[in-house]
């Protein structure tokens, strides 16, 4: 490890202060949505109980839905064409 003088590690802190913003903005409206919306893919909730784990039974339930693969198709179809053109 290398040991810094006095004016490279007040750099440091004040690199990290000046980021801080960034990351605590990443952490509360990225981060921390993804993964809750990711926990919560795994679970059974009606708003009114507690969620409870289920595991992957809402993808079964899923993959096993006709509409879910008619709207990926419209979906993939409007993409195709949208991307290009705009």
């Amino acid at each position: 490890m290398v040991k810094l003088s006095k004016s490279a590690r007040r750099e440091e802190r004040l690199g990290y202060l000046f980021i801080s913003p960034w990351i605590l903005g990443f952490l509360a409206f990225a981060a921390f949505p993804i993964l809750a919306s990711l926990a919560l893919s795994f679970m059974h909730w009606d708003i009114y109980a507690s969620p409870s784990w289920i595991g992957l039974d809402n993808f079964n339930r899923l993959f096993r839905d006709p509409l879910f693969y008619k709207s990926m198709k419209v979906t993939l179809t409007y993409s195709a064409m949208a991307i290009p053109l705009g």
